[in-house]
């Protein structure tokens, strides 16, 4: 039986959608500890905590520099949403975002 990691990977190919491999940012080696660089990862077993999100803030932003760079500005995101704080998270939390 396939996973579903390779059905997402082959669908996300097939339709040419872009997709940010994220697994390493939790497990390495086939261990995922819950707790990397004294920060707790996840708060039950499918969310992460808001640490967690806030400290991968800036590899998922290397990870879609490419990405929005191929968009044609007409499809980017809106000017009134675009401009992300330095501290997403909080902005999510509190409903701003």
């Amino acid at each position: 039986m396939k996973s579903k990691f390779y059905d997402l990977a082959r669908m996300t190919t097939a339709t040419h959608h872009p997709a940010i491999p994220t697994l390493q940012w939790f497990c390495a080696d086939g261990i995922c500890p819950m707790v990397i660089n004294n920060t707790l990862t996840t708060r039950d077993r499918d969310h992460m905590t808001r640490q967690y999100s806030a400290s991968l803030a800036p590899l998922l932003s290397l990870a879609l520099e490419p990405i929005l760079a191929r968009l044609e500005p007409a499809a980017a995101v809106p000017a009134a949403v675009a401009p992300a704080s330095r501290d997403w998270s909080s902005a999510v939390a509190s409903g701003a975002g």
